[in-house]
């Protein structure tokens, strides 16, 4: 079974503008960033024929170069051990001059390093191009600790119509659980008290299981998965649990190992409060209306996410943004108070795209499979994009 391993890694300008992507965490093209000390860390894996993509995805197409260059920097040392290749913007751009040359100008709009989910779909495409039967997706900030990774991911998929397997992050401390101290303004939008408790699944038994969440960056799934679904881009953030309910929308069974574990060892986070909020409140509301559209059952995704995909979704997003506004004033910032109050004025506007926006990944939903199937058909000239 050929499994390849994607690694997407986020790179931006030493001062961001204000048109740049928004993500977690990139790293400043003046630093070196966590993708070395993650290859470094092939080396505890037992396999030795390991097949690795690394896609790099610049904040703006104005650096796309840069970070190219960059990267191929960062590899090289790697290359020796590894069969490492690497993806780029204009890779990117080359993929898509083949796809027009060809006379599928429906397809462009597949093909996009911008935002969490299309990044993730090249984690699926570039696979499929070099005839993978699993892609394993990793991401930059993460290291290898257990020898027997790609054994685990491995073991079970494709057998039982399993066709999709999650693993789980330790964090820092050496635990799956976040060790946060809450604070005082989560009392109605406690994300890390609902993660905590989703978690607790990890050490029961057995060691398959049913889950309510997955990790984007670890997680194993097959190709007769990834030939039908698709991550929505059209959701902001949290596109690997929306995908494990794409899956699981269609029959797919998709499953927890509790003994697969990569430690997960984030940079500081960027963005402020008000723009995760923001985000989060985006993509709650819009999986809420895909979840009742698609009939997919919301207590199946208790206690995370459903926490936030109840009736209450509103009260909270209000309470929580009021209460967020007040603490603002106290602390005479001006700025973050009008940021707060916008949030919950952005209620509206996300309910009324989440209709035009589920519309939209329906059509691309449906047509996927022939966009796999003519990726496949085309592998030969595809190849050579990936270098």
């Amino acid at each position: 079974m050929k499994s390849i391993i994607v690694i997407p890694t986020y790179w931006a300008r030493v001062k961001p503008q204000k048109d740049d992507l928004v993500y977690d965490h990139p790293t400043s093209l003046n630093e070196d960033g966590t993708l070395g000390r993650l290859l470094a860390s092939l080396s505890v894996l037992k396999e030795n024929d390991l097949y690795v993509i690394v896609i790099s995805c610049p904040t703006n197409p104005s650096i796309g170069i840069e970070v190219k260059n960059k990267i191929d920097r960062i590899i090289e040392p790697y290359i020796k051990d590894y069969k490492i290749m690497h993806f780029s913007y204009p890779d990117l751009l080359e993929f898509h001059r083949l796809v027009k040359e060809k006379g599928k100008h429906e397809y462009i709009s597949y093909l996009s390093l911008e935002g969490y989910s299309n990044i993730r779909n090249m984690c699926l495409i570039l696979p499929h191009i070099l005839q993978a039967d699993v892609s394993i997706l990793i991401d930059d900030d993460e290291v290898f600790e257990d020898p027997d990774f790609i054994k685990k991911s491995l073991e079970f998929i494709g057998k039982d119509k399993i066709f999709g397997i999650a693993g789980f992050y330790l964090q820092a401390h050496g635990g799956y659980k976040f060790t946060r101290r809450k604070e005082w303004w989560k009392i109605f939008w406690d994300n890390t008290g609902a993660m905590n408790k989703a978690f607790e699944i990890i050490d029961n038994p057995p060691r398959l299981k049913d889950t309510p969440f997955v990790f984007g960056g670890n997680m194993a799934i097959h190709k007769n998965m990834f030939s039908r679904v698709s991550f929505d881009p059209y959701i902001s953030r949290g596109e690997d649990i929306d995908f494990l309910c794409n899956a699981k929308s269609k029959g797919f069974k998709f499953l927890l190992d509790n003994k697969l574990s990569i430690k997960h060892l984030p940079p500081k986070g960027q963005n402020p409060l008000w723009l995760k909020m923001r985000e989060d409140i985006k993509r709650f509301i819009y999986m809420r209306f895909k979840l009742k559209k698609s009939g997919y059952p919301i207590k199946n995704t208790m206690p995370y996410p459903g926490y936030f995909l109840t009736n209450s979704l509103y009260f909270k997003i209000i309470i929580t943004n009021i209460i967020l506004t007040l603490r603002a004033v106290s602390r005479g910032n001006i700025r973050e108070v009008f940021k707060f109050l916008k949030n919950i004025i952005l209620i509206f506007k996300y309910r009324n795209t989440a209709a035009s926006d589920y519309h939209k990944f329906k059509k691309m939903e449906n047509k996927w499979q022939n966009f796999m199937n003519w990726i496949a058909e085309n592998r030969n000239i595809l190849k050579t994009i990936i270098g």
